[in-house]
């Protein structure tokens, strides 16, 4: 029976980016997807009889340089079409809503949703600013115990759980 160090459940773009991590790393690796292909929405699907996409096409551009880069995606054949795509969200009376620019800066059509659309916006750019020093970080080794100069992040989240309702009470006294 075949040994492994580690066993990954699902082969969507995380489990894939892990995976390859870790057999980088000298580990031996399964990886387990109860699709019939690997790739989750980074995966191309037909939406419609003879029109085919990625679920994740808008946003795939924005993989992080070190993920592309460390499983050698060009060599397996990612090449991007385009980049920078338009985002539409459709309705059902038509007044669609186009998100153009840097993560949806600027919006077309007359659509009611515009409105809820910047503010919703503005708050997810305030997360991301929150957490964009961590994106570089390597996750804490909680098994380290004291010392463990990250071991304070649950006091992070909190403060980040304030900037969704600064009116509320803190979480962490």
């Amino acid at each position: 029976m075949p040994s492994f160090d580690a066993i990954m459940i699902g082969g969507g773009t995380n489990g894939l980016a892990c995976a390859t991590r870790l057999a980088q790393n000298g580990a031996r690796v399964l990886v387990l997807e109860r699709a019939l292909t690997v790739g989750g929405g980074a995966g191309t699907h037909e939406f419609a009889p003879g029109f085919r996409t990625s679920s994740l096409a808008h946003i795939l551009n924005c993989l992080d340089p070190r993920v592309t880069d460390g499983m050698n995606l060009a060599r397996h054949g990612i090449d991007y079409a385009a980049t920078n795509l338009s985002t539409t969200a459709l309705a059902a009376d038509g007044n669609h809503l186009r998100l153009d620019g840097a993560f949806g800066a600027r919006l077309q059509g007359d659509s009611p949703d515009a409105v809820p659309w910047v503010d919703l916006r503005r708050k997810l750019m305030t997360f991301a600013s929150a957490l964009a020093p961590f994106k570089g970080m390597t996750p804490p080794r909680l098994a380290c115990g004291a010392g463990n100069e990250r071991i304070g992040w649950p006091g992070w989240g909190c403060r980040c759980g304030r900037l969704a309702k600064p009116t509320s009470a803190s979480c962490c006294g």
